[in-house]
Order: structure tokens, then C-alpha cells, then sequence
């Protein structure tokens, strides 16, 4: 989900962000190829993919590509220069990558932090293909094919995905509700199912994969509910051919301020899931050696109207996102997770990813 960007935005002072920024209020009429890429006046924007990817041998990963833009200053905010500097910037790009190996049991991750100018982030929208390039990480995004690139001295992959089914706008014409009120909203849709191949490189070996992959892209200007300290995402595929999407804004008692979701048939009709409808509750835990947080491994979720029971549980415990190399950055979990239960009287299984924020230290007042 990714609501406000995984980075603190302190530079600006908080008042510019309802004063200045275009809001989110309504449906957001998104028109594709176009919303492919950026929407440059809004305060914080992210294309996001993770997936689960397995050789032939039956050697298990996870991985998860995200790039972020945050515009610093509000549009117009700062006045025309006969002489701009080339490194003048209104915006600044950040990248996140990681890769879980299964029964390596181990998790690497790597971080990147730059300004669109000059050149070293390049985006382009040509002839309906949408490009984003952070040094050797890269995106792009054309009709029918993804390709994600990321490279680090301890792991990389170069991934193809092929959407299985059309991307869907969750909410009301992708205006999907993050508070309680109108505004703490945000443009959101996803490709739910890719079938993906490729290479993911680890520990000195490369091996060639294949797999499903989701992909959101979102974009804002509010902060986050002042009442939220942080909150649980959940994409989920399962093998009936079903995609769920599921999210909670907690409180600082871990009840849920905001939840909702989305449900994706077979053949790629989306249905819009209350709050009122899921039950999310966590039946074991995990306690970080590296920063002492406390999150979640396993959780119920149900959904009676759905006629849905799920048991999710993560596929390797550490999976927490520690940056060293992005000053302000939030500490969070996002990992590889199982699937099995019950979904209209008959067993199921799947995949998919979760995301989970404020569990090392709490996001409120921080985006």
C-alpha cells in the first residue's frame, strides 16, 4: 500500500500539505496509457511490485521492486530563476529492492536515494511505454509486458511479467479511502496477476525463475490519520484464480482506523470489500534482533460475505527492511507470505506479500 511513501518527509512544513497540494476527493478518472506515470503535482507517488518466484528445482523467492517520487515544494511554490541550477530540484526519487531466499532463509535488501536532475533519474512516456530509470534499476511498462531490473552487490534480478488479467481500480473509481475524511484518500490500481520469468542472482548463483507478480501504483498529498501509527497490507493470490487485495490503518490500541480491500475474480472483475466485512486478527508473532519491533507472522482473515476464511503466515521470519543507506527512512516488514484456508466451500491455497509499518517505532506525526 504504501500510503504516504516509505520516507520522512520533514523537509516541508506540515501546513503546505492540505494548503498547497492537490487532494484527492473523489473518483480520480484515470486513463491509461497516460496514468502510467507520474502526476507530478501531487505530494507522493509509487509503482510497486513483489512476487513469488521459483526455479525448476523448486528453489523458492521473494522479491520486491518500488520506486517513489515526493515533490518537496508545492507547485508554484518556488518562483522562476533567469539562471536555474541544474541540480535544482522540486522532487527527489527513492528506490526500494529486496530478495528472500526461501530455504537460504535469508533476506537482502538495498535502497536508493536521488534527484530527477541532472539525468540521474530518467522517465519518459513514449509511444504509450512508460520508463523509469534510477541508475542500473529500472522500470518499464508498455501494453501487454513489465520489465523490472535492480542490481546490488548482493543480490539482482531482471524480471518479465505479463498481466494475466486487466488492472482494476480499487475503491470508487480508484479513489480508495486511507482516513475519515474525504481528503486522506488516494489514486490506487493494480495489475493483481503476472505471470512472470526471469533471472534473480544471490549469494554468487544465478537462477532462472518463474511466477506470479502484483503490481500497484498510488498517488497522494495527505499525511497519514494523526490517530494512525502505522498500518498491515496484504496482497493475496490464490490458486482458484482469486486475488485479494486487504488493508488496515491501526490505531495506537492495533484496532483499525480504516480496513477495506478488493476481490479480483478469474476473469478480472473487481468487487469493492467493506470495512464492515473483514476480520483481521494476529495469532503469532515475531520480535526483530535487529531493532526489537514486535510484528505480526500469522493472522486470520475473514470475510463472511465472501464466504471466505484465509490463514496467511510468513514464509521466512526476517524480513524486516532496515535501511542504512537512505537517511529518514522507516523501518518496516515486507515479505513473502503462505495462504491456505477455506474460499466457498472448498480448500484453498496461495501466495502473496504483506507490508507492515509502526511495529519498530510508530509512524504518528512522522508522514
Amino acid at each position: 500500500m504504501k500510503i504516504i511513501g516509505i520516507f520522512c518527509l520533514c523537509l516541508l512544513p506540515f501546513w503546505t500539505f492540505a494548503k498547497d497540494f492537490p487532494r484527492v476527493e473523489g473518483p480520480c478518472d484515470l486513463r491509461f496509457p497516460e496514468d502510467h506515470g507520474p502526476h507530478r503535482d501531487f505530494r507522493t507517488e509509487w509503482w510497486y511490485y513483489t512476487g513469488n518466484v521459483r526455479t525448476e528445482a523448486g528453489r523458492d523467492f521473494g522479491y520486491q521492486l518500488t520506486f517513489f517520487r515526493s515533490r518537496l515544494v508545492a507547485p508554484g511554490r518556488i518562483p522562476p530563476s533567469e539562471n536555474p541550477s541544474a541540480w535544482r530540484a522540486e522532487e527527489v526519487w527513492m528506490a526500494h529492492a529486496a530478495v528472500s531466499d526461501m530455504q537460504g532463509k535469508r533476506h537482502v535488501h538495498a535502497s536508493r536515494l536521488m534527484r530527477e536532475n541532472p539525468g540521474l533519474v530518467q522517465v519518459s512516456m513514449e509511444k504509450g511505454h512508460f520508463t523509469l530509470t534510477m541508475g542500473s534499476w529500472r522500470l518499464g511498462l508498455g501494453e501487454g509486458r513489465h520489465t523490472l531490473t535492480a542490481e546490488s552487490p548482493d543480490f539482482a534480478f531482471h524480471l518479465d511479467l505479463v498481466p494475466e488479467k486487466p488492472l482494476i481500480l480499487h475503491g470508487e473509481g480508484g479513489y480508495s479511502l486511507k482516513g475519515n475524511a474525504p481528503e486522506r484518500a488516494s489514486c490506487y490500481y493494480s495489475f493483481t496477476r503476472l505471470q512472470t520469468e526471469g533471472m534473480v542472482e544471490m549469494g554468487g548463483q544465478s537462477y532462472r525463475v518463474r511466477g506470479l507478480s502484483w503490481m500497484d501504483h498510488e498517488f497522494s498529498s495527505e499525511p497519514l490519520d494523526p490517530e494512525a501509527v502505522g498500518w498491515d497490507w496484504f496482497s493475496i493470490q490464490l490458486a482458484d484464480g482469486y486475488d485479494l487485495m486487504v488493508f488496515q490503518v491501526r490505531a495506537k490500541d492495533g484496532s483499525g482506523l480504516m480496513t477495506s480491500g478488493t476481490l479480483v475474480d478469474p476473469e478480472g472483475k473487481s468487487l469493492p470489500i467493506p470495512m464492515k466485512d473483514v476480520a483481521l486478527s494476529v495469532l503469532s508473532t515475531w520480535r526483530s534482533p535487529g531493532t526489537g519491533g514486535l510484528y505480526p507472522a500469522s493472522w486470520r482473515l475473514k470475510i463472511p460475505t465472501l464466504d471466505l476464511v484465509l490463514f496467511l503466515e510468513s514464509r521466512l521470519e526476517d524480513q524486516e527492511m532496515r535501511s542504512q543507506e537512505t537517511p529518514g527512512s522507516v523501518v518496516y516488514w515486507e515479505g513473502s507470505i503462505a495462504v491456505s484456508g477455506r474460499h466457498r466451500g472448498k480448500s484453498v491455497k496461495g501466495q502473496g506479500y504483506a507490508e507492515l509499518t509502526g511495529y519498530a517505532g510508530s509512524l504518528a506525526g512522522r508522514l
